[in-house]
C-alpha cells in the first residue's frame, strides 16, 4: 500500500521529468525559411525565421481530448531567449507552445525597407505583412512538428502576443478570425493610429522599463552583431539622453525598420474580433507606463464588447510577462 510520501515522491519524479523535457526542447529551435510571393496576400521578401515547438504529449490533451495550440508572438526584443521564461511557464502547465522570433530578432533575417514601406515610399500603417507571415509559419508547422514526440498542431490556435507582438497578434486575429480559437493581447501596442517617433515617446517610457536582467542582455546581444546609423532623434533619446551603450544601436535600428511599436489598428482589429464571436483578452499591467490599464478598459468599453475583456497583472510593468511568467501563466489557466 502506497504511502502519502510515495505519493510525494512519484509527483517530485514526475515534475522534474516534465521540467527535464521542457528544457530540453527549449534548446531545440529551428529555422523555417519561406519563399516570397506574388499575390496580395505574400511575403514583400523571402524571410528565414526562428520557431520553436514545446508539447508535452502526456499532459496535454491525454485520453483523446481536442488538442489546443498557443502560438506566441514576442514584442520588441523577444527573440526566443528571451521569452524562455514565460514559454517554460506554460508549457509545464501542459500547453502546447508555438513561438516565433519576428523578423530582425533572435536567428530571424532582418526586414528590408518593403516591410515598412509602400511602393510610394509611404509608412505602412497596418502589420499585414508580418500577419502573413504568421500564418506562413503556423500553416508549415501543422502536421509537422519539429520534435518527434510533439504533436500536430490545433486546426485553431490561441494567438497570444506581447507590446508590438501583441499588435501583430491583433491583426492577424482580425484578418482570420476563422483560424484562430481565441486571442490573448499582453500590453498590446498599436493604440495610435498615426507614428510615434521612438525617440519622442515610447524611448523614455521603454527606458524606465530597462531593469529587467533578461532584456538588458538580449538589448547587448543584438548590439554586439551590427552598428548601423539610426535616426538622429532615436540616437538622442536612446543613447544621449538615457546613456545607453552606443553599441546597442543595431536593436533600435531593427526596431525602426520592423515597424514604430506605438502605431496601428488595435481598436479596429480588437472590434473585427469580437464581432466575429472569437473571445479576446487584453492582459494589462498595473504598473505599466507605456500603456496603462486605463486605456485598454476605456477601449474595450467603447466597443461594447460582448467578446472582449481586460484583465490586469498585479505589480508588473510592460513586460510583466517576462518578469513574473507564474502569474502570467496563472491567468492562461
Amino acid at each position: 500500500m502506497k504511502s502519502r510520501m510515495d505519493d510525494i515522491s512519484m509527483r517530485r519524479e514526475e515534475e522534474g521529468g516534465r521540467l527535464a523535457e521542457v528544457e530540453y526542447q527549449l534548446e531545440r529551435s529551428m529555422l523555417l525559411h519561406l519563399e516570397k510571393g506574388e499575390g496580395e496576400n505574400e511575403l514583400p521578401t523571402e524571410m528565414s525565421v526562428e520557431v520553436i515547438v514545446l508539447d508535452i504529449p502526456e499532459k496535454n490533451g491525454a485520453g483523446g481530448e481536442k488538442n489546443k495550440t498557443i502560438l506566441m508572438i514576442g514584442g520588441m526584443g523577444e527573440d526566443l531567449s528571451v521569452m524562455r521564461p514565460v514559454l517554460k511557464e506554460l508549457a509545464l502547465q501542459g500547453k502546447q507552445v508555438v513561438a516565433i522570433s519576428m523578423p530582425g530578432y533572435g536567428a530571424a533575417d532582418n526586414p528590408d525597407k518593403s516591410w515598412r514601406e509602400d511602393e510610394s515610399g509611404e509608412t505602412k500603417k497596418d502589420f499585414k505583412d508580418y500577419s502573413v507571415l504568421v500564418g506562413r509559419i503556423y500553416d508549415e508547422l501543422r502536421g509537422n512538428p519539429p520534435q518527434k514526440t510533439a504533436r500536430p498542431l490545433a486546426d485553431k490556435p490561441t494567438v497570444v502576443g506581447h507590446s508590438l507582438g501583441g499588435a501583430i497578434a491583433a491583426d492577424f486575429a482580425s484578418r482570420n478570425t476563422d483560424r484562430v480559437d481565441s486571442v490573448v493581447l499582453v500590453a498590446p501596442g498599436g493604440l495610435e493610429k498615426e507614428p510615434i517617433i521612438p525617440g519622442t515617446y515610447v524611448a523614455p517610457k521603454m527606458t524606465a522599463e530597462f531593469s529587467i536582467t533578461h532584456f538588458k542582455e538580449a538589448f547587448k546581444r543584438f548590439a554586439k552583431e551590427h552598428e548601423d546609423e539610426v535616426p538622429p532623434v532615436v540616437r538622442s533619446m536612446w543613447v544621449d539622453n538615457f546613456l545607453l551603450d552606443k553599441n546597442s544601436l543595431r536593436l533600435v535600428q531593427r526596431f525602426w525598420e520592423s515597424s514604430v511599436m506605438a502605431q496601428g489598428n488595435l481598436e479596429e482589429d480588437v472590434g473585427k474580433i469580437n464581432d466575429s464571436g472569437v473571445p479576446v483578452t487584453i492582459v494589462s499591467s498595473e504598473k505599466d507606463s507605456l500603456f496603462p490599464t486605463k486605456k485598454y478598459d476605456e477601449l474595450v468599453k467603447r466597443l461594447a464588447g460582448e467578446n472582449a475583456e481586460v484583465k490586469e497583472m498585479k505589480g508588473a510593468g510592460h513586460y510583466g510577462i517576462l518578469d513574473d511568467p507564474q502569474q502570467f501563466a496563472k491567468l492562461m489557466e
